[in-house]
């Protein structure tokens, strides 16, 4: 795994695919659903990376532009809005909120150890907030 490597910069890309957040890097799916990768930092956090902290950047990759599909000009479907892609990513950070850092501010490297630092590339349109989001 990249953490292993020393890694602590993580660029995760997901599309929200039939209701599941998939892993997307390009056009070409990882095979690798967002539980399953953030399970992974979870893992190694909770593990190997006791007291290191990881800056996980998440972008939203439009699903008709993912893969072989048709790309469409016009996003229209629930999949493809921000507020979808918003909703599927904020249930899936809910299930670990013990290893973010949730205040909205700079943090010092003493508050942000044995966290993750939500690096965010996707909106939350004003109803939840967490760091570096915009």
């Amino acid at each position: 795994m990249q953490l292993d490597a020393g890694l602590r910069f993580l660029d995760l890309r997901f599309a929200l695919k039939k209701g599941v957040l998939v892993a997307y890097h390009g056009i070409q799916s990882q095979f690798m659903s967002a539980i399953d990768a953030l399970e992974a930092v979870y893992e190694w956090m909770d593990g190997k990376g006791k007291g290191e902290t990881v800056i996980v950047s998440i972008k939203q990759v439009r699903s008709d532009l993912a893969g072989c599909e048709r790309a469409s000009l016009t996003p229209s479907s629930q999949e493809n809005s921000a507020q979808g892609f918003e909703d599927a990513m904020w249930l899936l950070l809910q299930q670990r909120l013990d290893l973010w850092y949730l205040e909205d501010r700079w943090p010092t490297l003493g508050e942000v150890r044995s966290k993750c630092i939500l690096f965010c590339r996707f909106g939350f349109h004003g109803k939840r907030t967490l760091p570096l989001s915009g």
